[in-house]
């Protein structure tokens, strides 16, 4: 009883929300999309649909009740949410966000969603994100409308999802490069999924700075999508967006052909471009994309930003 109006207003928007986006990704035959994002601030949550699965997470907050308790609330909101959306509570992923060092072992399968004409392979339970960035799915289908017969080089690439829409789309040849093993090795698994095979698609396990500093091949088109922050313990060395997007430009644009375009997202909230040092450096021209990419199920938070700059 003493959560009986905070979980009818969860259900209430629940019930909103799937009503105006589900009609709309029928309509544009999505599968995987957003239906909740902290719309009701005291509700901190983040529902997002990868087929028939829900994965539901909490984003922390300060809590007027104890753990124990804290924990019947966050089955109550699991049960509420498989009661609106009719997805089976077995296959509703709840989690809590929070740093994490990636496992040493996956716990749980790979599970195969799609997206468009593409498949691919999302963990539910072993990792904050799950392998898949649902507010990326225009960036993805850009890359792809940009890529055929293109050399094309996805910087901090993740799982790889933009090389498989690259490859996919005819690209002469694809460079993902990831600091993480474990990434890369999902990578080649998504490419595999994909049926896309082949010597030009190459894989470097490597920090970013590092591979642009040692690399002489240049490419068509890039993708640059940083941490807000990272550690190189390795080297000793700290990146930080803000102080060192300049250089980390700067370096990939060394990479690029003449005609050539990177394609640069952020999801610092803070961040601040700064065009002017960049373009005192070489002739380029840089225009914002941060609307145009916003998926219609992300238009409420604005998750990241977005330029696209052409090297003359």
């Amino acid at each position: 009883p003493k959560w009986e109006a905070i979980v009818t207003a969860f259900a209430n928007r629940l019930k909103k929300n799937l009503k105006h986006y589900s009609k709309w990704a029928q309509r544009e035959r999505i599968l995987c999309w957003r239906v909740y994002d902290r719309d009701i601030p005291e509700l901190s949550f983040i529902l997002d649909f990868y087929g028939r699965n829900l994965h539901f997470a909490e984003v922390p907050r300060n809590q007027d009740h104890s753990p124990l308790e804290h924990l019947k609330y966050l089955e109550l909101m699991k049960k509420t949410a498989a009661d609106i959306t009719q997805i089976p509570i077995e296959n509703i992923f709840l989690k809590t966000r929070k740093a994490q060092k990636l496992p040493k072992k996956e716990s749980s399968p790979l599970v195969e969603v799609k997206e468009r004409n593409h498949k691919f392979l999302v963990n539910f339970v072993d990792y904050v994100d799950v392998g898949l960035f649902l507010e990326y799915r225009k960036v993805r289908e850009w890359i792809e409308k940009e890529s055929a017969n293109k050399d094309f080089l996805n910087l901090y690439s993740y799982t790889g999802t933009a090389t498989v829409c690259a490859a996919s789309a005819g690209a002469k040849s694809t460079g993902s490069v990831d600091a993480s093993s474990t990434y890369i090795e999902w990578t080649k698994k998504n490419m595999e999924l994909n049926q896309l095979r082949g010597a030009q698609h190459i894989y470097y396990r490597s920090d970013v700075m590092e591979f642009l500093n040692g690399s002489k091949k240049v490419y068509d088109l890039c993708w640059v999508d940083p941490p807000v922050a990272s550690v190189n313990r390795a080297q000793g060395t700290e990146f930080n967006i803000q102080e060192d997007h300049v250089a980390l430009l700067l370096l990939t644009l060394e990479r690029i052909r003449p005609k050539g375009k990177i394609l640069f997202t952020t999801n610092c909230e803070t961040f601040e471009f700064k065009e002017w040092a960049l373009k005192e450096s070489c002739a380029i021209e840089i225009k914002e994309l941060t609307h145009f990419l916003t998926p219609q199920d992300f238009e409420r938070t604005e998750p990241f930003k977005a330029w696209v700059i052409s090297k003359q």
